[in-house]
């Protein structure tokens, strides 16, 4: 639009689709790692599971984690599951946290 140009008030937006394919075998990617220390999944997921398993290996221990500022007591789990409206999906913010020693279990869907 030129310089001093005055924007349209009114958007005619009747004629135009747009089609989002659902993911497939080759689109989709489920990633798993496990954590004790601090971790980070990328916005935009579909599904994320996070499970604080406490003490599974040598040198872990049984303490409460910390899922984008929430505590996460041993044997709990923390989900997050994309909404699906009609015309819109609401994908996964950035998430962030530590185990604090405890072994996590994180899975995440993209």
């Amino acid at each position: 639009m030129p310089i001093g140009a005055v924007p349209p008030a009114n958007i005619d937006a009747s004629g135009i689709t747009v089609e989002i394919s659902p993911p497939t075998e080759e689109t989709a990617a489920v990633t798993y790692e496990e954590q004790t220390g601090a971790f980070s999944v990328p916005a935009g997921q579909r599904f994320v599971e996070i499970y604080n398993a406490g003490a599974v290996r040598p040198g872990d221990t049984e303490a409460n984690a910390t899922v984008n500022g929430a505590s996460l007591s041993v044997g709990a789990t923390w989900k997050f599951e994309s909404e699906a409206q009609t015309d819109k999906v609401f994908l996964s913010p950035a998430i962030t946290g530590t185990g604090n020693g405890s072994r996590l279990m994180i899975k995440y869907w993209s």
